[in-house]
């Protein structure tokens, strides 16, 4: 937090960005959903990967960001920008995957989320 405190002191600008929860469903779960108790609910709880989507205006390739993410924060530097961000879930890191679209400047991080008491499979 310093660090990001820092950053934007000296003019860094601390980007626009959302977070996304998905989940996978088969068609039989969207389409009995209310039938089977034991089916996935639309809530963030049964949901399998964390999306975060950071606008990042005027930066025109991935590779002029710094980005680091832990199982619980995203940290992301560039010449124009600065975020250190806590994520509402854990995901695994070490298996989640960033694309840079240039038309949008924007990134999408999809993150596995991990809940209390699951085990991380490495593959």
């Amino acid at each position: 937090a310093d660090e990001l405190e820092a950053l934007l002191a000296a003019g860094a600008e601390l980007p626009e960005f959302e977070f996304v929860f998905r989940q996978a469903i088969t068609m039989q779960e969207g389409y009995g959903m209310a039938l089977d108790p034991m089916a996935k609910d639309p809530g963030s709880a049964s949901c399998e990967t964390l999306v975060m989507k950071i606008k990042l205006p005027g930066v025109d390739s991935a590779a002029k960001l710094d980005l680091d993410v832990t199982a619980k924060r995203v940290r992301l530097r560039s010449a124009k920008y600065a975020l250190s961000e806590p994520l509402p879930e854990a995901v695994d890191a070490d298996n989640g995957a960033a694309k840079f679209d240039k038309e949008t400047c924007t990134l999408t991080l999809s993150l596995p989320i991990v809940r209390e008491g699951e085990a991380v499979i490495m593959a």
